[in-house]
């Protein structure tokens, strides 16, 4: 029986992919083991910037030189993206596969008796069950692969394709089959969680929110908001969802109109200004978290103090700062007025310095407040959950005293901040 061992970079949709190559691999009659005991290491990548590129290089390096005696498969973005180059560069690698080809991977690793490279321009891949879920309380469900945004900065079409949405049943039963095993939190993602059902003519995000309003005793969170996406119907359902909580992952990008136009956004601020405060008044208690990236081509001192002056008017509960990295096969690749790297650090340093100080404000709002946390795990005489203003690995934990059980709802009395954490005790 060959064994195996899965390691994930990226974002929670990777996390996805592996959870599936898991459940896969598993039904295949292959055994998961410990990172220096598998016969098989399988590293899957991330590629969206150029930090999560050096990352994942780092990694299939490293792997390489400590378990000589594995084989080594390259999965993900990166082999999507640089398949051919990796293959050749990196003789110690025993194979290089990309999404397309998961569902053979199985039988391509129990017949491999030389290197294998699999890859292809093909975007077929949209996976099902099987799963096995390594997050648990909590659980992230893929609404689509792919994007057709072609914002001029991404490479995301390149690496995933345009967007294909999974069926508003499937969703539904996979949701169906988490709250059975008891988990407690349903976290939505995709490249583009709004426009799930576009492809087939229509957004259907409202009507799978509809269909998991029947699921009781558990929060379902909504990550990447594109906010132009974002209608009257979509904020109506959430605003009468039982169970949908009021967080909203917003990746803005910048409050310049001629960066937003440049990167292929919609340059008309106001329009997100009033979506923004629409949002604030009909859920007064809600997060909002923005993504924003700096050092875009052609970013004056003037643009960052637009953005800058926007982060300052509309209060995000969390700011993400990300700087801009060049994409090859990008459209803004090609662009003039390339900002400075250390530049580019200074203005990602500023902007995340404001971006704190206004999480810190809101986070103080909650000091001597109840609150209902989620318990994810225990360390010592210590317990470390969430409220359903943070959301799992991006933001911060509640901690008090006592240890509970993983899944288990306890409710709070904070009484301080700690960084980007509250602190409290049970009642």
């Amino acid at each position: 029986m060959l064994t195996f061992h899965l390691i994930t970079l990226g974002c929670p949709r990777n996390q996805i992919d592996s959870d599936w190559i898991k459940g896969t691999l598993l039904e295949h009659n292959f055994k998961e083991s410990s990172y220096e005991e598998a016969d098989c290491i399988l590293v899957n990548t991330c590629s969206f910037i150029l930090p999560a590129k050096k990352e994942s290089i780092e990694t299939i390096l490293e792997v390489c030189e400590q378990r000589k005696e594995a084989k080594v498969y390259v999965l993900g973005c990166l082999a999507k993206r640089y398949g051919k180059e990796i293959f050749a560069e990196i003789p110690e690698v025993d194979g290089v596969i990309s999404p397309d080809f998961y569902p053979l991977l199985p039988e391509i690793i129990l017949n491999n008796r030389q290197r294998v490279l699999k890859i292809s321009s093909n975007y077929s891949f949209l996976y099902a069950d099987p799963k096995v879920v390594s997050t648990f309380p909590y659980a992230y469900v893929k609404l689509s692969e792919g994007c057709s945004n072609f914002c001029s900065y991404c490479a995301i079409p390149q690496i995933r394709g345009p967007l294909r949405s999974r069926s508003l049943n499937e969703v539904e039963i996979e949701v169906k089959k988490l709250t059975e095993k008891e988990f407690k939190e349903i976290v939505l993602v995709a490249q583009d969680t709004t426009a799930f059902g576009l492809d087939r003519g229509k957004k259907e995000l409202p009507e799978l929110l509809n269909r998991l309003s029947i699921f009781e005793g558990i929060w379902i969170r909504l990550l990447y908001l594109h906010p132009e996406k974002i209608d009257e119907e979509l904020i109506e359902t959430i605003s009468s969802s039982p169970n949908v909580i009021p967080y909203f992952d917003l990746p803005i990008q910048h409050a310049s109109p001629k960066i937003l136009k440049k990167m292929g956004r919609n340059p008309d601020i106001e329009r997100l200004i009033n979506k923004v405060k629409f949002l604030r008044s009909v859920f007064p208690e809600g997060f909002i978290r923005f993504t924003v990236m700096v050092g875009f081509p052609g970013e004056s001192e003037k643009d960052l103090e637009l953005l800058s002056d926007y982060l300052k008017e509309a209060k995000p509960d969390y700011t993400g700062v990300f700087e801009y990295s060049e994409e090859e096969k990008t459209d803004a690749y090609k662009l003039k007025g390339k900002v400075p790297e250390g530049e580019k650090k200074r203005r990602v340093e500023l902007i995340s310095r404001l971006g704190e100080e206004l999480t810190f404000q809101r986070l103080e709002s909650f000091l001597n407040a109840d609150l209902q946390v989620l318990v994810e795990r225990s360390k010592g005489n210590l317990s470390f959950g969430r409220f359903y203003g943070q959301a799992p690995e991006i933001d911060g934990e509640v901690i008090f005293p006592g240890r509970e059980k993983k899944g288990k709802w306890k409710r709070i009395k904070i009484r301080e901040r700690v960084d980007f954490d509250l602190a409290g005790e049970a009642f």
